[in-house]
Parts: structure tokens; sequence; C-alpha cells
């Protein structure tokens, strides 16, 4: 009798292999590819959110400057530049050339020269700002000069003297604002260096750009309010 050969069937573990790879595959893509997903989803948020917050800063610095602008309304050219120069600038800037503070009585004597007439309480104003804009040549003359303190104290008690009698004259219905620009002209020291005194000249143009829109607001009012 015929001896059969029983050949036994080892188990096909293949498809086992590739349902295991499968659901591995599928747990990897549910972990990582929904978190991936979800990431994206959050940094669009985060994108939209601060494009969103870009445009209300933009609108929001844009309804400032319409406000700021809106307060130079009834103010002429030179008076808004110089309320400017004072609100934009910075004497820390100063250097030896003196260009900041020079340029700054420059600009002050102009916008003075644009708000009063040809004399206020009895001064002749012209004479008074050629002479502020002399003190502002004299600073650029010698960088090298220990005289500019001097100088530019004239000049800035020269620009306060002359509000106060714009003030007497009736050009605004307040004093305090050129008594504050007096007050700071006299707190600049003769006797120190003008670029060790810088925080005294920020403080009096600002002083001065405060007086300067008072006045203007004043004059293009009809005087007193």
């Amino acid at each position: 009798m015929a001896e059969l050969h029983v050949q036994r069937k080892e188990p096909n573990i293949w498809p086992w292999v590739l349902g295991g790879l499968l659901v591995l595959a599928l747990i990897l893509w549910f972990v990582f590819g929904r978190g991936d997903e979800q990431v994206g989803r959050l940094a669009d948020q985060a994108d939209s959110t601060m494009q969103s917050g870009a445009l209300m800063g933009q609108q929001g610095t844009g309804t400032q400057q319409g406000s700021a602008a809106g307060q130079l309304d009834n103010v002429s050219g030179p008076v808004s530049q110089f309320v400017q120069f004072a609100e934009q600038g910075s004497a820390a800037n100063a250097s030896l050339s003196h260009e900041y503070i020079a340029n700054g009585l420059r600009q002050l004597a102009a916008a003075l020269r644009d708000i009063t007439g040809d004399e206020a309480s009895g001064v002749q104003v012209r004479p008074r700002l050629d002479e502020i804009e002399q003190r502002a040549d004299d600073l650029q003359r010698d960088p090298m000069s220990t005289g500019h303190a001097l100088k530019a104290r004239e000049a800035f008690l020269m620009a306060a003297s002359l509000m106060g009698q714009m003030q007497n004259d009736g050009a605004a219905a307040s004093a305090t604002p050129v008594q504050n620009v007096m007050t700071a002209a006299e707190a600049i020291s003769p006797n120190a260096l003008l670029l060790e005194q810088t925080t005294e000249i920020q403080r009096f143009f600002d002083q001065a750009a405060v007086a300067v829109r008072a006045l203007a607001e004043g004059r293009a009012t009809g005087g007193r309010m």
C-alpha cells in the first residue's frame, strides 16, 4: 500500500500582519494626522485673530491721528508744524550742531509771527522774533562755543515774554500755559552745557507748543474764549 505523504499546511500569517499594519496606520493617523489638523486649525484661528487685532489697531491709530488733527483744525500751517515738532521730536537727539534746538526756535518764531500782528500789548513783535531767530543762528555758528546755554536761554525767555504780551493782548483766556513756558525757560542754566539740559529743553518746547496752540485758537475764535 502506497504511503501517503501529508504535508502540514503552515498557517498564513500575512493577512494578520497586513491587518495589524492597517490598524496601526489608522491609529497613527488618528493620533498624529488629526493632531496636525487641529494644530493647523489653531494656527489659522491665531492668524485670523492677529489680522483682526492688527486691523483694529490700525483703525484705532487712525482715530487717534484724526482726533489730534482735529485739535489743529483752527490753527495755521506754521503753528501746526511747531506743535508737531514738539510732539514728535526729542531733545535727546540734540548734538553739538544744536540743529534740533535751532530748528525748534525757528519754527516757534514762525508760529508766533503767523499768530500775531506787528504789535502785542504795545510791544513791537517783529524785532523780537528776529532776535529769536538770530539766537538760533548763533547756536549753529560755533559748535564748540561754551555760550550756547546762555544763547538758548535768552531765546527761550524772549519767546516766553512775547507770548505773555500776546496773552495780555487778549489772545487766550488763560495765562497758565504762558506761565509754564516762562518757568521752563528760566529752568535753563546759562552756566551748564546745553547738551546736559536736554530734559529742560524738551520741557520748554512741550510747554511752548501748548501755549502756542492756545494763543492760535484764541485768535481764531476772536480773542478771549
